[in-house]
């Protein structure tokens, strides 16, 4: 995370409701460190923060994300932390099922490697400026089923298993016999998998939010060293045709969590 002071607090609320137990949050180089906002979270335990913006791209890559992973799974599974998930502040896991918390899905992949999930990408859904209220309750406009951008997943990980990161964040590779399964048990080696599996848990990738906060994300620069532009932004809302309605609620009754 960089210079998301606005986001980060929700985005802990949130996971937290749905089970989440432990943040590790490493801030590659915020204008001014993003600590303060989480000083609460840091010292009750909740948040594991750290604050390193000479953290060096992995090989093949070209920004610091998935050095981030290695640091953040090293100390996790030193920790003896059971799973992991490695994902970023404008993604939000959605249980879509009866499954009261995350926890209790993750028991019924206890024998793999890791549990990857969906993204559903949503668009701008026409805002220019930035929603008072958390990115579950402000955008509607999402990619239709099975659109190749949803089929990208990211991974929540069991740290003991994994070998090592790949050259993309969305997929990782795994200590034998592991590999990691998508919600419907389907074995998943990429970055993306055959079809969307999403009926019980998705990631609900927020990758523009409105234009004022596109622009900003622009100028903070990417994780792994993309540069976004706005031909990516025209791109992504000219996709995002179909309405997904079900955070809605979600974000407007989690929002009350938010302080």
């Amino acid at each position: 995370m960089k210079d998301q002071h606005t986001d980060v607090r929700g985005w802990v609320a949130y996971h937290r409701a749905i089970g989440v137990g432990k943040f590790y949050l490493v801030d590659t180089g915020s204008g001014e460190s993003m600590q303060s906002v989480l000083q609460d979270h840091i010292d009750s335990g909740l948040v594991d923060f750290e604050y390193d913006s000479g953290i060096l791209p992995t090989r093949g890559t070209h920004g610091p994300q998935l050095g981030v992973y290695q640091q953040c799974i090293a100390k996790a599974s030193k920790r003896n932390e059971r799973w992991m998930a490695l994902i970023d502040l404008d993604e939000f896991l959605v249980i879509r099922d009866a499954t009261p918390d995350l926890p209790t899905l993750l028991h019924d992949y206890e024998s793999a490697g890791a549990l990857v999930v969906n993204w559903v990408v949503f668009g701008s859904s026409g805002q220019t400026v930035r929603s008072p209220l958390e990115p579950l309750a402000s955008f509607w406009m999402c990619a239709p089923d099975q659109h190749s951008e949803n089929l990208h997943v990211k991974s929540i990980v069991q740290p003991a298993r994994v070998a090592g990161v790949t050259t993309d964040p969305h997929h990782l590779k795994y200590v034998e016999p592991y590999f990691a399964v998508n919600t419907t048990h389907d074995r998943v080696d990429g970055p993306k998998s055959e079809r969307q599996a999403s009926d019980r848990l998705a990631l609900y990738h927020y990758a523009l939010k409105s234009e004022e906060e596109y622009q900003a994300k622009m100028k903070r620069g990417s994780g792994m060293g993309n540069q976004k532009t706005m031909a990516f932004f025209h791109y992504v809302n000219n996709y995002t045709a179909a309405v997904c309605l079900d955070g809605i609620d979600k974000g407007r009754y989690l929002a009350s969590f938010v302080s």
